[in-house]
């Protein structure tokens, strides 16, 4: 931007408040874009180059790797590809068009340190002061997998029904890297795949939360804490003022949820049980797999699921228990980041979708198999729910997320989001630094007219 007043839009990389792009006529000012001076806000040792070949940061299992890199590649290496690409061009594929949420094929890899002749050596032999290049733009943050994490209560006790105040509920931990430094909102929603499961009155946290809560319904608990930045080793969040109304003894499924903030808007999702009204006799599904990947699209993957329950006369399932209904909820199907997606029918089934459960070894089985066809590489989640009515006639719900990786891998490392296209005019090419202004505004497509100036043909030096 070329005003000194106002500031960028800091929900939109588009926005410029009253400051206006950046143009040929006007240029902005002169900016670091390779070298010491091109740190990032929160970390030291980023200086502007990108791993092209590495991205999808939505979870530590999303990986998704390019022209023959692999997850076992080291920084050096890596970092001489794409040095290599400053001259020959780099083979593709390009950044998707930028999105709201984002698209995860826009996270790319923050290779880390100086390399000076991998780098500026390099783009000496192609390019000169006073040509016009094109750069991807990021947030100035750089971020690491997983930014932030929630250690969720194991189960939530109440009695079907407590007046106000409320009474006091689990505690919880919440947890963050070294490079996160935002903020973390929580929230509490209701089993909202009930109703299309055939069980509406099982969503015992309606939509919003209501407090009080009417009949056969709880609130959201009050956070100890929220809105907040958590501790490098922890935050922990004491849960009060819990109230329910009239809810029929069972043990019932809500999901505790953490948003993250500017830069971030990430979510991290966590499904809990919640006893009520003295509801013990219950099933587990502790024993089963619920992750796996394949290496290839179309590739099948198998996961053992078992149901299972005590050998305690007072917790385990009971001889006049109903069996445990398998299924999975196709509304929940989504990327690894809860961006919705969908999967063809009939791709994920159930060996057995009824169970008895046991005591005996691993517990009762039934494998689920996942067909990858038609899905694009990337990290996948779902809902597999495991519902029956136990021993005493109450009704018991278990969810468990599955989640899965179609021809993407997982590995370390920090990554950057790309929030827009922009033409840079080069300035200089320093022994170490790369000096450029901008002469375009920021735009959403890498492919938009605006920034053909900076798509030019140039030959290509050989040997």
């Amino acid at each position: 931007a070329t005003s000194t007043l106002g500031q960028v839009d800091p929900n939109n990389v588009l926005g410029f408040d009253i400051r206006t792009p950046a143009t040929e006529a006007a240029p902005g000012p002169e900016f670091s874009l390779y070298g010491p001076r091109s740190k990032s806000s929160n970390d030291r040792d980023f200086r502007g180059f990108i791993g092209l070949d590495v991205r999808n940061f939505a979870s530590d299992t999303s990986r998704i790797y390019y022209n023959g890199v692999t997850s076992g590649v080291n920084n050096n290496t890596l970092k001489t590809k794409e040095g290599l690409y400053i001259i020959t061009g780099y083979p593709g594929p390009g950044f998707p068009p930028i999105t709201s949420p984002a698209d995860t094929n826009d996270q790319v890899a923050a290779l880390v340190g100086n390399d000076t002749n991998m780098v500026v050596g390099n783009f000496s032999q192609v390019y000169a002061v006073g040509d016009r290049i094109l750069l991807a733009v990021y947030n100035g943050t750089v971020m690491a997998i997983p930014d932030f994490a929630i250690a969720p209560p194991s189960i939530i006790t109440l009695a079907s029904t407590t007046g106000s105040p409320g009474v006091a509920g689990p505690s919880f931990t919440v947890t963050r890297n070294a490079a996160f430094s935002s903020t973390v909102t929580l929230h509490l929603h209701g089993d909202l795949d009930a109703a299309a499961a055939g069980f509406p009155a099982y969503n015992i946290v309606p939509n919003p939360p209501v407090s009080p809560p009417t009949a056969g319904h709880m609130n959201q608990p009050t956070w100890s804490t929220d809105n907040f930045i958590p501790a490098k080793n922890g935050t922990t969040v004491k849960t009060t003022g819990i109230q329910t109304n009239a809810i029929p003894a069972g043990i019932y499924m809500v999901w505790l949820e953490g948003h993250s903030g500017n830069p971030y808007f990430q979510a991290r999702r966590y499904a809990v049980p919640v006893a009520v009204g003295g509801a013990v006799r219950d099933f587990s599904l502790i024993n089963s797999t619920w992750g796996g990947s394949t290496t290839t699209i179309g590739a099948s993957l198998s996961l053992p699921i078992y149901v299972s329950t005590s050998t305690s006369s007072t917790t385990k399932w009971g001889s006049t228990g109903s069996a445990v209904a398998v299924s999975w909820d196709p509304a929940s199907f989504a990327t690894c980041d809860l961006t919705p997606a969908s999967i063809g029918p009939g791709q994920i089934t159930f060996s057995a979708s009824s169970l008895t459960p046991s005591s005996s070894g691993s517990g009762a089985l039934s494998t689920m198999t996942i067909s990858t066809v038609g899905l694009a590489p990337g990290c996948y989640r779902f809902n597999v729910r495991a519902t029956g009515i136990n021993g005493a006639g109450q009704p018991v719900t278990h969810i468990q997320s599955a989640i899965f990786n179609a021809a993407s891998q997982s590995t370390a490392g920090t990554y950057v989001d790309i929030i827009g296209f922009e033409v840079f005019k080069v300035t200089d090419i320093a022994a170490n630094e790369i000096l450029g202004r901008a002469v375009s505004g920021v735009y959403a497509d890498a492919n938009d007219a605006a920034l053909r100036r900076a798509q030019r043909a140039r030959l290509i030096p050989w040997s």
